[in-house]
């Protein structure tokens, strides 16, 4: 003898369970670019940041005297230039009459061509320090939520090597798991 059940129609939903985490699109380490002593802190831990908006300000007056610096060595060595040009200018009569020797021009023309060389190196070291002034003050790269300050302000802030903080983009947000 066996016995018989009739059989049961019922709907079933296949349902599997993940564990999963969420992580963002885009997530920034932020690092000076300039080494100097934190002044301000310009957000609270964890609050959404806007792109472009200033996060920290790095001590600024060293850099600003630096840039005084470069702007006056670029000042000298125009006048070098010009002073370099108006002896070449003098010589070149010189040379013509045959009271001045060709390597006579030949220096001072080699003069010209160094204080053209070093207003352009002066020019390229003021530019430098003008970008560093503009490195003092660390911006957000694109919006999104910041992390908790790493460092507080007054101590040294090391250029390429000290983690201020971290910020990540989270809209749109991934989320990751294994199947």
């Amino acid at each position: 003898p066996a016995s018989v059940a009739k059989p049961l129609q019922l709907k079933l939903t296949d349902e599997l369970d993940y564990t999963g985490n969420l992580q963002a699109v885009d997530s920034v380490q932020i690092r000076a670019r300039v080494s100097g002593y934190l002044d301000k802190i310009h957000f609270r831990d964890g609050q959404r940041v806007e792109q472009d908006q200033l996060l920290f300000e790095i001590e600024e007056a060293p850099f600003v005297a630096a840039l005084d610096s470069a702007k006056a060595n670029e000042l000298k060595a125009e006048a070098a230039l010009k002073l370099a040009q108006a002896e070449l200018k003098r010589t070149m009569p010189l040379v013509e009459r045959g009271a001045a020797s060709t390597a006579e021009l030949d220096t001072r023309s080699a003069g010209v061509a160094t204080a053209e060389a070093d207003l352009a190196y002066a020019k390229a070291m003021a530019a430098q320090a003008k970008l560093n002034v503009g490195y003092t003050k660390i911006k957000a790269p694109f919006s999104g939520r910041i992390g908790r300050h790493m460092i507080d302000p007054g101590n040294l802030v090391e250029a390429q090597v000290t983690t201020l903080t971290i910020v990540e983009r989270y809209d749109p947000i991934r989320a990751y798991f294994n199947v």
